[in-house]
């Protein structure tokens, strides 16, 4: 189930599932208007998936009273930092509460990661784990890097990132002013859109105006894959608290399916994945990110050497035709009983 093609709905619910119809014996039905559904209808299902936000719970119920198995997913932890963008409105939701009463009714959870899951299985014995993962024959991950002069280092994300880009407040004045990288790079800001919260981004990536920044305007979840052709290096900034540490590790795995070296936190979810100087600059202390990012301005055969290297290590593991062999295995062992 699905209400709009962000990047949860894509990567946790479309791409597998037309994957999964595609590749084995699966009939899918992919639909956002399932509480419309009367009851003969859903009784024609072997097993209902959804979103953990996107299923009512009296549907929910009647799902349950006619013996259809279900399995949740869950893409994020259930209890947002207080600096979230989301986390008044997660308050008065009283969203932690109703996340962990659903746990303990689904019969079958799912999760990004391994972390979340242990999370999860707290309060549900069934929980699978199903990697966010990248079919590299799709359009939208095809690779045609774009060439440039300057050096371009690029931050490519959503709306709730602020204390992530506030991490890197001081690099574009250390950039600016430095005489060995001053007029040879390019600092960029994908995903931008006027009006709102990236507004905020510009002004701590460009030193409220102080310094040149390109900004990219907002694309959908189907298209903003594409920004990796036009940069040349990845920032990944993460603050370390337990809601970031159950992310996926999908802003390394679309970094290495183009073969981007990426400068990144030193958190889960990323640790286990990067190993420092072999497929990433791994960010230490605050003063990391703007000696890394000159190091990778004014070495390009590191630049090629980090990007083949993390290629190498997601391409196998988060190949989303492989992925979906296990997904198989698991909807015919739920459904077999």
């Amino acid at each position: 189930m699905y209400q709009q093609v962000n990047g949860c709905a894509l990567y946790r619910q479309l791409a597998p599932h037309d994957e999964l119809a595609r590749s084995h014996d699966f009939r899918i039905e992919i639909t956002n208007v399932i509480e419309t559904m009367d009851d003969e209808k859903l009784k024609s299902f072997d097993l209902i998936q959804f979103h953990k936000n996107l299923l009512e719970i009296t549907t929910f119920h009647r799902i349950k009273k006619l013996g259809i198995k279900t399995i949740a997913d869950f893409d994020d932890y259930w209890v947002l930092p207080s600096n979230h963008l989301l986390y008044g409105f997660s308050k008065k939701q009283n969203s932690e509460r109703i996340h962990i009463g659903m746990l303990r009714q689904f019969d079958y959870v799912s999760a990004s990661t391994e972390r979340l899951a242990k999370e999860c299985r707290k309060y549900n014995d069934n929980v699978y784990v199903f990697p966010n993962s990248i079919n590299p024959e799709k359009n939208q991950y095809h690779v045609a890097p774009t060439l440039s002069t300057p050096v371009r280092i690029g931050w490519i994300g959503g709306a709730c990132h602020l204390p992530d880009i506030q991490l890197l407040k001081k690099l574009p004045h250390k950039l600016y002013w430095d005489h060995d990288v001053k007029d040879i790079y390019e600092l960029q800001l994908f995903g931008y859109a006027p009006g709102g919260i990236k507004d905020h981004y510009a002004n701590i990536l460009n030193g409220d105006e102080k310094y040149p920044l390109t900004m990219f305007r907002q694309e959908d979840a189907y298209t903003y894959t594409q920004f990796y052709n036009y940069t040349d290096i990845i920032l990944v900034p993460l603050v370390k608290d337990k809601f970031n540490s159950m992310k996926s590790e999908l802003k390394i795995v679309e970094a290495g399916f183009f073969s981007k070296p990426v400068i990144c936190s030193d958190v889960h979810p990323y640790k286990d994945l990067l190993i420092h100087g072999k497929n990433a600059l791994i960010v230490k202390n605050k003063n990391d990110w703007f000696r890394y990012a000159k190091q990778l301005i004014l070495e390009p055969e590191l630049r090629l050497e980090l990007g083949k290297n993390l290629h190498d290590t997601v391409k196998d593991k988060f190949d989303l035709r492989k992925t979906t062999e296990y997904r198989a295995e698991v909807y015919r062992d739920i459904i077999n009983g």
